[in-house]
């Protein structure tokens, strides 16, 4: 019975993929899909982008598909095992790469696209005049800066088995400790057998001689991995749903009002803990369980707005020459909301990071070992009470938390003052 399961499965796989090569030859038979792949391939951006998807589809099919050959557990292997380790770690770390530049590629060319617009150019000099909010934008660089250079890694590894990051290479003269050190001690921290340390720590080392400072950078690209990650779920389904209820009122605003405020009556926490004591504990899990509750936010802001834009001459004069309610919902309606959503992704994601750290501190949200503040944070809170007291740990933690999530409200604030109809 298991054998036949497994071939199901193979053959299901197969369908699958057969079905796709099939949809794609159908679909470049058409001249104009042609023209449009002609134009695809001489963006490089959406060919790295289209390339990092493709070679994780690709080994997601070679993981899927097993052989009847067995492993020393007794479970059937994969095609996926038949790589070599090093040439799939390899291209794992080349394949994201390409992926982490895509993305900030393509959110660089959004915003350069954004601000040849008229009123956006209004808006950003109105946002120049705001000191705060420039502060603010500086910091934040600052963060999504430090993170990158922790997500782009080398292909080269370390003796723990792992893979270089450019914040590893810039850090490599740092050495690793025995046990605690105070911040610039030139000892461990202990009361009966200190111990001179190899080197100088800004802000110490943790019980395993870990630089506390390069501890809190890493943390930098967790919580933009997974701000990044849930706003890319939750955006869309906002955006949807927000519009489509505005938009089409009547039952469908009745589903869709019906639907969001029972899971708005649910406590956002115990829902998140449910999730992830289902799913389990990692940055996929997280930004997953965060994605599907965090929506219901912009949904009813998108809802309120739609409403009041619906009913505005311009999409009554489209209404009247017969456009369709999709070239109304993207041609005028769409430009029109994007403020708002601007707005909400930047004060959302201080709370995406915020509630992250939360989760990791309960214990169900990052993995022990993973460069998270929630985990620095939670591994931190005994060291309070020992003899002597460490406390550059958790500091370390949450001046960084802190800083982010402020200067994040800081920058929405002075986004949202900008782009007030009523001054700009």
């Amino acid at each position: 019975m298991k054998a036949f399961l497994i071939t199901l499965q193979d053959l299901s796989v197969i369908a699958v993929v057969a079905a796709v090569i099939f949809g794609v030859r159908r679909l470049l038979q058409n001249e104009r899909s042609r023209i449009g792949l002609r134009k695809f391939y001489t963006d490089w951006l959406c060919v790295a982008a289209m390339s990092a998807v493709s070679v994780y589809f690709f080994l997601g099919v070679l993981g899927m598909f097993k052989l009847p050959k067995k492993d020393a557990n007794g479970h059937r292997i994969t095609l996926l095992n038949c790589i070599p380790h090093g040439l799939l770690e390899v291209l794992l770390v080349v394949v994201q790469d390409l992926f982490v530049i895509a993305v900030v590629s393509g959110a660089m060319r959004g915003i350069a696209a954004f601000s040849r617009s008229e009123r956006w150019q209004r808006v950003l000099r109105r946002f120049y005049s705001d000191r705060i909010g420039l502060a603010a934008l500086a910091v934040i660089t600052v963060y999504f800066c430090v993170g990158v250079s922790d997500l782009i890694r080398l292909p080269l590894p370390q003796s723990s088995g792992r893979s270089w990051s450019l914040l590893d290479v810039v850090f490599h003269g740092v050495p690793r400790e025995k046990n605690y050190s105070a911040p610039l001690a030139r000892t461990t921290y202990s009361q009966n057998r200190a111990q001179p340390l190899e080197g100088r720590h800004l802000l110490g080392t943790d019980q395993l001689g870990k630089d506390v400072l390069l501890q809190a950078m890493k943390g930098c690209s967790t919580a933009i991995l997974i701000g990044t990650l849930t706003s890319l779920i939750y955006i869309p389904i906002g955006i949807v749903l927000g519009i489509a209820a505005g938009y089409y009122k009547k039952r469908v605003d009745d589903v869709i009002q019906y639907f969001y405020s029972t899971l708005a009556s649910i406590p956002g926490i115990l829902l998140l803990i449910a999730l992830l004591l289902v799913m389990g504990k990692g940055v996929l899990q997280i930004s997953f369980a965060l994605g599907i509750t965090g929506w219901i936010g912009l949904c009813r802001l998108l809802r309120g707005e739609t409403l009041r834009q619906s009913e505005r001459a311009y999409c009554e004069a489209a209404r009247a020459l017969g456009q369709s309610d999709v070239n109304i919902i993207f041609r005028h309606i769409l430009p029109n909301v994007m403020h708002l959503v601007f707005i909400n992704f930047v004060l959302g994601f201080s709370g995406i990071v915020l509630t992250e750290s939360i989760l990791s501190y309960l214990g169900v949200g990052m993995p022990i070992g993973t460069p998270s503040w929630g985990v620095m944070i939670d591994s931190a809170r005994m060291e309070l009470s020992r003899d002597p007291m460490v406390w550059w740990n958790i500091g370390a933690a949450t001046f960084a938390l802190f800083f982010l999530v402020l200067s994040l409200n800081l920058l929405g604030d002075s986004l949202r003052r900008a782009f007030d109809p009523k001054s700009v």
